[in-house]
């Protein structure tokens, strides 16, 4: 859900019989293509975020998981926030429970001035789960999700060890939506994918 920003948040499931451990996974919408930031650059330290007090690269807390078939609800604010738009609590939020993506550099931003300010943009964003151990020279792409146009869209073909992806023109995306609507993932298979 993307609007209205206290009601920010993502469900994220976990389609397999196993538990997952998500305490190597991370979550941003933090891409700068023109500034040429991408969080696949997070194992070397540098450009692996835009930078921007309206973004975001944060790291689960250890010894979260979701159980086979459960969904984990994230709050991109405070959970207070969350409580006062669905009325349930979510597993986390985004201010209170989730991590730096480095330690010693925010990437999170975080203080009462940006409760209210949304940290994804309404007409176009991209979000990206993905995985990193800390110690391998790649990342492994989890879930990448695009609305509103392919701005945000990142191809890594020709990076050192990562396989080619789809052409960045060629990357679909889902149209912006309203107040009244939420983006939902239909199929958890990847369909003509590379």
């Amino acid at each position: 859900v993307i609007t209205p920003t206290k009601a920010e948040m993502v469900a994220i499931v976990n389609p397999t019989s196993a538990i997952v451990d998500l305490s190597d996974y991370y979550i941003t919408d933090a891409v700068d293509t023109s500034g040429d930031k991408y969080y696949y650059n997070l194992p070397s330290g540098s450009d692996y975020w835009s930078g921007s007090s309206l973004d975001f690269i944060a790291r689960f807390p250890e010894n979260t998981t979701i159980g086979s078939g459960d969904t984990l609800f994230l709050s991109l604010h405070t959970k207070e926030m969350f409580e006062e738009v669905y009325s349930f609590s979510p597993d986390l939020s985004l201010f209170e429970d989730m991590l730096d993506a480095e330690e010693g550099e925010t990437t999170i931003s975080y203080g009462s001035n940006f409760q209210s300010i949304p940290l994804l943009h309404d007409d176009q964003e991209g979000l990206i789960l993905f995985q990193w151990d800390s110690s391998t020279e790649v990342v492994r792409d989890v879930d990448y999700f695009l609305w509103g146009d392919n701005s945000n869209s990142v191809d890594k073909t020709g990076v050192e060890g990562y396989n080619p992806d789809t052409p960045v023109e060629e990357q679909s995306f889902i149209y912006a939506h309203g107040e009244d609507s939420t983006f939902m993932r239909i199929s958890a298979e990847e369909i003509g994918e590379n």
